[in-house]
């Protein structure tokens, strides 16, 4: 037995150093751009408001249908962590790097270690570390939706059940990547066209993984109801767009538009990025028209499903837009526009080999990641040092509260108020509709968890939740009105049995 167990994990030693050398211009250059990246928030604790809240917790799963997210706490222990977590979702990203390349054969090294870079430095990945404590699960998403894909191109009816088994199970952790197995979808279709194949075999493809996609939620949406049945949990029913489809579908078109020309999400961040993105797609829509207009044998079925494809390439990437309110949609959500870099290598390898276009491209990539991981350091320094500012308002109040001659042990402490205008949240440093530093990351919710994780102020407190009216019946009080705002003189004081301090 013992031989046995020796030689299996022999086996699997040699397996996994065999893909490191098959694989190692991607996972390098995932590694160097990754930590070039994110590395300042790796070895710091950078809190965020749902950071400071899930401290200790995945955050809301059974709720909000993530079934699955909650089970990762078995391999992931529920504990924000920053540097452990932060080196798996590298390495979990830097696998599913290797396996995109594996799917569509990319075999350029340029563009393969350009496109590892894209995708560990996109800034939809810096907003998930923003929120460290589901970094870990949320890259198994990523390699999960991959890996659905991976699976069913393989042909077989086992195949195309398994992959959208695997696609279910990643909703379960998070049900934005589905985006991202769709646009992949795409992506093989425009990949087969531009290799010659009829247009015919090539709608049948995509007629089954469209498929295995509604194949994927309706197994999804089946388990995550015997789960809600079983253990008594009611869905959140917020977030759901009521709006018409067509006007669902006009706004993934916009919302795809803005990502480029307006750098919403973050996505594209700097003048020299928006010239890159431009740059790049001008040269793919550029080589495809060529390449159609060359061939001899006038191919119009073939041109237009590439069309279609196409047309459909950005609903795909922003699919979610046909479910959810925009408010819920923000730069996390949104992963899948890496897709955009996968296609413009896919098509500068099948068409640009020798084409000057080929350089356009190199050179957009090359600037896209260099503006990416300063965009990510940008963020990471404007939440440190709003952290920093927020350590010292606050570890001042709560000296303030022990020293308060109206402290007893035992006393319920309120805090009253939200306005905190000592606290500076580093305007200077504008990351426009990127969503990762937050202007109220301590705030009703997180407040009481701050105070206690981090200051050291251990005493009971008054939760937001269910008191509104204690809190009411408080605020309406004379001595309350006539209190000064923190920190003045007076602004801490006793009232109805309860320490008050009363912010703006």
């Amino acid at each position: 037995m013992e031989k046995t167990n020796g030689l299996l994990y022999e086996k699997a030693v040699r397996w996994l150093l065999e893909h490191i050398r098959e694989y190692r211009i991607p996972l390098i250059s995932s590694w160097i751009v990754g930590l070039l990246a994110h590395m300042f928030m790796f070895t710091n604790k950078i809190v965020n408001h749902d950071d400071v809240l899930y401290l200790f917790s995945k955050g809301e799963t059974l709720v909000s249908g993530r079934w699955l997210l909650a089970l990762t706490g078995y391999i992931f222990p529920n504990c924000s962590m920053p540097w452990i977590y932060g080196v798996l979702s590298l390495a979990i990203t830097a696998a599913t790097v290797c396996l995109i390349v594996k799917i569509f054969d990319i075999r350029s090294k340029y563009l393969q270690a350009l496109l590892a870079g894209l995708i560990v430095s996109f800034p939809a990945q810096t907003s998930i570390f923003c929120f460290m404590f589901t970094s870990a699960p949320y890259a198994l998403a990523f390699l999960g939706s991959v890996l659905s894909v991976y699976i069913l191109i393989r042909g077989s009816l086992k195949s195309l059940l398994a992959g959208s088994a695997v696609l279910a199970l990643t909703l379960g952790i998070y049900q934005g990547y589905i985006a991202v197995a769709s646009s992949l979808y795409i992506i093989l279709m425009i990949q087969a066209l531009l290799k010659g194949e009829p247009a015919g075999k090539v709608f049948k493809d995509g007629l089954r993984y469209a498929a295995a996609l509604l194949a994927a939620l309706g197994l999804y949406y089946a388990v995550t109801l015997v789960i809600c049945r079983l253990s008594g949990t009611e869905l959140l029913s917020y977030g759901y767009s009521e709006d018409s489809i067509l006007f669902r579908v006009l706004l993934a078109y916009n919302g795809f538009l803005r990502s480029i020309i307006s750098g919403y999400f973050g996505f594209v961040n700097s003048g020299i990025s928006m010239t890159a993105h431009l740059a790049c797609l001008i040269a793919m829509a550029v080589l495809l028209v060529h390449y159609f207009s060359k061939r001899r044998t006038k191919k119009t079925k073939e041109a237009l499903l590439l069309f279609a494809c196409a047309a459909l390439f950005p609903l795909s990437i922003n699919c979610l837009y046909l479910i959810a309110q925009t408010g819920v949609i923000n730069s996390w959500t949104l992963y899948s526009f890496i897709c955009v870099y996968i296609l413009a290598a896919v098509i500068v390898e099948l068409l640009a080999e020798k084409n000057w276009l080929n350089d356009v491209v190199l050179i957009s990539f090359t600037l896209v990641i260099i503006s990416n991981v300063f965009f990510a350091n940008k963020v990471y320094l404007k939440m440190y040092l709003g952290n920093e500012s927020m350590f010292a308002y606050y570890s001042a109040m709560a000296a303030d509260i022990r020293q308060s001659p109206e402290y007893k042990d035992g006393m319920t402490l309120a805090i009253l108020g939200e306005e905190t205008d000592l606290v500076e949240y580093m305007d200077e440093i504008d990351t426009g509709y990127f969503t990762g530093p937050a202007d109220n990351t301590i705030n009703m919710y997180t407040r009481d968890y701050f105070l206690k994780y981090y200051i050291g102020l251990n005493v009971p407190t008054l939760p937001y939740l269910d008191t509104y009216k204690i809190r009411g019946d408080i605020e309406s009080t004379d001595e309350f009105k006539s209190m000064p705002e923190y920190p003045a003189e007076g602004s801490i004081a006793e009232i109805d049995g309860y320490l008050v301090v009363k912010l703006g």
